[in-house]
């Protein structure tokens, strides 16, 4: 009985054994779609190895690469510029009536005296002994006198007229002169600085001058034909005469040393 039992048995194992060899080729396995084409791949064909790419010398890498020539960059337009204003000679409003060219806001100094180009027809400083004190105090008193003195289209200006007497009770005292082309001493020496000052400062502006004297003597504060000397007996004095179509204003100041005149539209 056991005989029989052990050939039966390996009988189905005989079966078994040739029904797995003999299944069919290219037999796929039942995995589930997951959208992938990959996923059905065949289990029973051989292994698919990735083919390698053949190594390149590093040598021939860049020449193998292939150059791509970019266009070059264009270069932008160009805008033109507006061309630069011109430059002007002088203030507005002062050339022509001071005669004198130059940046606005810049003072131009000759031979002593200066001309604002904005806010003044005309400027003049002329220098004395600050150590002469009686000298100092007639020309600070004869300077205060003519000080804000409007002068009307077509008006004459009298230099003696507005200083008055320059006398001791008028606070003047005794300084060197010049008369008759000799120096002496007597109250009001150094009125004429003042005079000569402000001439200076009415040619520049353009001024009409009707009477201007020389001194009797070289004065070195001023060139010659810009000084206006001035007497009390009324026979020298300073006048002039304004031709703008507008009033002026005298701005006289004497001290330490400088006496300084302006002529300006009032």
């Amino acid at each position: 009985m056991n005989k029989k039992f052990k050939i039966f048995a390996a009988f189905l194992f005989v079966l078994l054994f040739a029904g797995c060899s003999t299944a069919t080729p290219g037999r796929t396995a039942n995995l589930p779609d997951t959208g992938n084409s990959t996923a059905n791949r065949n289990t029973s064909g051989p292994r698919m190895t990735r083919n390698r790419r053949e190594r390149v010398p590093f040598s021939l890498r860049r020449n193998s690469r292939t150059e791509v020539e970019m266009p070059a960059a264009q270069a932008a337009p160009v805008i033109p510029t507006a061309p630069a204003a011109p430059s002007v000679s002088g203030a507005a409003g002062a050339t022509g009536a001071t005669g004198a060219t130059g940046a606005a806001g810049e003072n131009h100094r000759t031979h002593g005296r200066t001309t604002p180009t904005v806010g003044h027809l005309a400027h003049a400083e002329t220098q004395y002994d600050a150590t002469d004190k009686n000298r100092g105090n007639n020309i600070a008193i004869a300077a205060s006198s003519i000080n804000g003195a409007i002068i009307n289209p077509g008006e004459t200006f009298s230099y003696n007229a507005t200083i008055g007497s320059t006398t001791k009770e008028y606070g003047y005292k005794k300084a060197v002169i010049f008369a008759d082309g000799k120096k002496s001493k007597n109250y009001g020496g150094g009125v004429c600085q003042v005079s000569t000052t402000l001439c200076c400062a009415a040619i520049d502006a353009g001024m009409k001058i009707l009477e201007r004297h020389d001194h009797s003597l070289p004065v070195t504060y001023a060139q010659e034909g810009r000084e206006a000397a001035t007497s009390q007996n009324g026979k020298l004095d300073f006048k002039f005469e304004n031709t703008e179509p507008y009033p002026v204003v005298i701005h006289a100041n004497g001290e330490n040393g400088t006496v300084s005149v302006s002529i300006s539209q009032a």
